[in-house]
C-alpha cells in the first residue's frame, strides 16, 4: 500500500505528538534550546506578527475580557497579585531589621494587643514612613497618585539600605499613635 504524501504527513505529526507528550521534560528542553538559538528571528517574527494584526488582537482582547467570567478571574488575579506583593515587602522589611514580621512599634507606642504583646498578624500591620512624607511617596513622577501595586513594585526595587531607612511596619493603633504624637510635637 502507498501513501499519499498528505497521509505520510498526517502518520508523521501523529508519531510527533505521542513522542512529544511521553517525553514531555526534552521536548520542552529542545523547545528553550530552539528559542535561544534563533531568539531574535521569533522577537522580529513576533513584533511583525502583532503589528500586521493589531486591530484583530486588540479585538479579541475586548471579547475576552468583555465576558463576566474573566472580568472576575482578572480581579481575583490582580488582588491576589497585590496581597502577595504586600506580604513581600512586609518580610523584606522585617528581615532587613532582623526582625519577625510584627509591629516595630511595640513598646514605644503601647502594647499593640490586649495581652500586651505585639502585633503579629500581617493583615493588621501597615506601612509606615519613618520621617514621614508618605503622601509625597506616594505621589508619582507625574504628579498623580500611584495605586498601591505600582507603589508596591516601586518599594521593592528599592536598595535594602534606602528601603531599611524609609519603612517600617507598625499596627493600625501604634500608627495612629506616632501620628498623633507627631502632631503634639508640632503644636
Amino acid at each position: 500500500m502507498v501513501l499519499s504524501d498528505e497521509e505520510r504527513r498526517k502518520k508523521k505529526n501523529k508519531r510527533n505528538k505521542i513522542w512529544r507528550d511521553t517525553h514531555k521534560e526534552q521536548a520542552a528542553a529542545s523547545k528553550a534550546k530552539e528559542y535561544q538559538k534563533h531568539k531574535e528571528r521569533y522577537k522580529k517574527y513576533n513584533a511583525w506578527y502583532h503589528k500586521k494584526n493589531r486591530k484583530s488582537l486588540l479585538q479579541q482582547n475586548r471579547e475576552y475580557n468583555a465576558r463576566p467570567e474573566n472580568k472576575a478571574r482578572a480581579i481575583e488575579q490582580r488582588d491576589q497579585h497585590k496581597i502577595s506583593k504586600t506580604a513581600g515587602l512586609k518580610q523584606k522589611i522585617a528581615s532587613l531589621n532582623n526582625r519577625p514580621v510584627e509591629c516595630f512599634g511595640y513598646p514605644s507606642y503601647g502594647s499593640c494587643s490586649p495581652d500586651g504583646t505585639p502585633e503579629t498578624r500581617t493583615e493588621r500591620l501597615e506601612f509606615d514612613h519613618i520621617h514621614g512624607g508618605g503622601h509625597k511617596d506616594r505621589l508619582g513622577s507625574t504628579g498623580y497618585k500611584l495605586g498601591k501595586l505600582q507603589w508596591l513594585v516601586i518599594q521593592l526595587k528599592l536598595s535594602d539600605k534606602k528601603l531599611r531607612e524609609k519603612l517600617q511596619l507598625l499596627c493600625s493603633g501604634c500608627n495612629q499613635e506616632k501620628i498623633r504624637a507627631e502632631q503634639r510635637k508640632k503644636s
